[in-house]
């Protein structure tokens, strides 16, 4: 649902001529309260430790000037000095940890 509503929103502020936000969540099949609500939303705690992680996960792979792999990207993660992204990272299981791969791609 989500991603429909983030659609909306992207193309709300592209510039040009855009459809109404009528047109979109009726197109789409969503309600235009559910849109705005969506839009006022306040992250959750979930939602801003993921994006904390990407930033370091990210930061993490820039620093290997992009050649890092995830193993690597784990354990330059794993030693943080930040402890809630290093305990995030220590019981983590490199072998099944797609997210980590689509998170660098």
């Amino acid at each position: 649902m989500s991603d429909k509503y983030a659609l909306i929103a992207a193309e709300q502020a592209m510039s040009g001529p855009a459809p109404s936000v009528s047109a979109m969540c009726a197109g789409l099949e969503v309600s235009r309260s559910g849109f705005y609500d969506w839009q006022r939303a306040v992250p959750s705690p979930r939602q801003l430790r993921r994006a904390k992680l990407t930033r370091h996960v990210h930061a993490a792979f820039e620093a290997g000037r992009g050649v890092y792999g995830v193993r690597r990207v784990h354990a330059v993660l794993t030693g943080s000095a930040d402890p809630e992204v290093a305990s995030a990272f220590k019981g983590l299981d490199v072998e099944t940890a797609p997210w980590l791969v689509q998170i660098l791609s």
